[in-house]
C-alpha cells in the first residue's frame, strides 16, 4: 500500500510542487490550504503531515500549539519553511517538546530529492512497523529465531570519502522470518532487549560479524562495527566473550568496533567502565553511536576510552543547509582530534552532503550514497569492485 501524505500549505503553487514531488515517489498526497481543516482530516489514516510554518492567520507554530493535546495521535510531521535554517531547527525542537514525532524539515524552495529521502525513511519505518504488528512475536519465538539460525547480518560500508576506498562496515541484524520474509530490527530487537535477551542477541551478532568478515579480502584494514544495548556493557563477562570470539576466529581485535549510544557509553557504573576498559585493552575499538542526540558532557566523553564517534544523521543531513549543524560537526571534529578518535558521518546520501563534509574535514562516511546494507556475499562483491 502506498504511503499517504497530507500537505498543509496556504500557497497553492508551493503545495502543488510539493504534491508533485511526493507523488513522483509512488506515494499519494492531498493538500489543504486552511489550517482550520486540519482537525477534520488529520486522523484519516495519513502516514505523514507536511506542515508549512509561515501561513496567514494561524501559522505553523500556532497549529502545533493548538493541537498539542493530540500530538501523540498525529502522523509523523515534516516541517516546511523558507525561513532561516536556524529558525526551522528551533521549530523542530519545539514540536518535539510538545510531543509530536518530527521526521525532518524541508527548506523552501523544496528540492524533490530531499522529499524522496524523507519518504524513503518513511517507507522503511512503515515496513518494519507493519511487519511488527501484523503478527506479534513472543519473546520465546524471537529467541528461537536466534537459536534456529534465522537471524543474519547485512553490512553497510563505511568509506574514506577522499579516496573512495572502504575502511569498514556496520553490521545490521535482520530476521529471515519463515512466514513474513526479511524483518527489520524494529520488528524484534526491542522485544528481545525489553525481555532481558539483549546480551544473547549481542553475542550472536558479535560472533557472526567476526566470522563473516574474517574471510573477507580487502586492501588495508577493514573494521566491522556492532551495536550493543546499554545493559550488555554492564554484563560482567561480555568483554571476555568478545575477546574469546576473536581468538577462536583468529581475528585481529582492531578489526572489531563495539558501538553503543551516547547515553549507554557515558554510563558511570563501574560495570560499564570495566567492560569498556577491558575491550580497549584488548585492542577492540569503541564508538559512540548517534553522537549529538544524548546529554553527555565534554568531561564525560573526555574520560572514556572511545576511538570512534558516529555523527547522528539528523546533523549530517542538514550540513548543507544549517549553520548550526555545520558548527556542531566542526566542534565534534575538533574534540575527536583531541581524543585521537575517528569521526564517521552517518546518513551520507548525496554528493552535496559528501562535499560539504569534506570541506570541513570529515573524511569517513556511511550512507546510501555509497551502498545500502548488503548481505555478506554482496558485501564481498562490493569490496572487490571498490578495490
Amino acid at each position: 500500500m502506498r504511503p499517504r501524505v497530507l500537505i498543509l500549505d496556504d500557497d497553492p503553487i508551493s503545495g502543488l510542487f510539493l504534491k508533485a514531488a511526493v507523488t513522483s515517489h509512488h506515494a499519494s498526497a492531498e493538500q489543504i490550504t486552511d489550517a482550520a481543516e486540519l482537525a477534520k482530516v488529520v486522523r484519516s489514516g495519513w502516514d505523514a503531515l507536511f506542515l508549512d510554518l509561515v501561513m496567514p492567520g494561524l501559522d505553523g507554530i500556532d497549529v502545533l500549539r493548538q493541537h498539542a493535546a493530540d500530538a501523540a495521535s498525529f502522523p509523523p510531521l515534516v516541517l516546511v519553511s523558507g525561513l532561516d535554517a536556524g529558525i526551522l531547527e528551533t521549530a523542530v525542537h519545539f514540536a518535539r517538546q510538545l510531543g509530536y514525532r518530527v521526521d525532518g524539515a524541508l527548506p523552501k524552495p523544496v528540492v524533490r530529492g530531499d522529499v524522496w529521502r524523507l519518504l524513503d525513511g518513511l517507507d522503511r519505518r512503515r515496513t518494519g512497523s507493519h511487519r511488527a504488528t501484523t503478527e506479534p512475536e513472543t519473546i520465546e519465538r524471537s529467541l528461537a529465531a536466534i537459536r534456529a539460525g534465522e537471524l543474519f547480518l547485512r553490512y553497510q560500508p563505511q568509506v574514506d570519502m577522499v579516496t573512495g576506498r572502504p575502511v569498514g562496515a556496520e553490521a545490521l541484524v535482520r530476521w529471515a522470518h519463515p512466514g513474513q520474509g526479511e524483518l527489520l530490527p524494529l520488528a524484534f530487537v526491542p522485544l528481545l532487549e525489553g525481555h532481558g535477551a539483549a546480551e544473547e542477541l549481542a553475542r550472536f551478532v558479535v560472533e557472526r560479524a567476526i566470522a563473516d568478515t574474517a574471510r573477507l579480502r580487502c586492501d588495508g584494514p577493514l573494521r566491522v562495527s556492532v551495536n550493543v544495548h546499554a545493559s550488555v556493557l554492564r554484563s560482567d563477562d561480555f568483554a571476555d566473550y568478545v575477546i574469546d570470539a576473536l581468538a577462536r576466529h583468529k581475528a585481529p581485535a582492531e578489526r572489531l568496533c563495539i558501538e553503543a549510544t551516547e547515553a549507554a557509553i557515558v554510563d558511570d557504573s563501574a560495570d560499564t567502565l570495566e567492560t569498556l576498559v577491558k575491550l580497549r585493552m584488548a585492542g577492540v575499538h569503541l564508538a559512540i553511536d548517534d553522537f549529538g542526540t544524548g546529554h553527555s558532557t565534554l568531561q564525560q566523553v573526555w574520560r572514556l576510552p572511545v576511538s570512534e564517534i558516529k555523527l547522528d544523521r539528523s546533523y549530517v543531513s542538514q550540513v548543507t543547509t544549517s549553520t548550526k549543524s555545520r558548527a556542531l560537526i566542526l566542534g565534534v571534529l575538533q574534540m575527536a582530534q583531541g581524543l585521537r578518535a575517528t569521526v564517521v558521518a552517518e546518513g551520507v546520501e548525496t554528493e552535496e552532503i559528501r562535499a560539504a563534509l569534506l570541506d570541513i574535514g570529515c573524511t569517513i562516511g556511511q550512507g546510501y550514497l555509497f551502498a545500502r546494507p548488503l548481505a555478506i556475499d554482496a558485501f564481498a562483491a562490493w569490496l572487490a569492485d571498490a578495490a
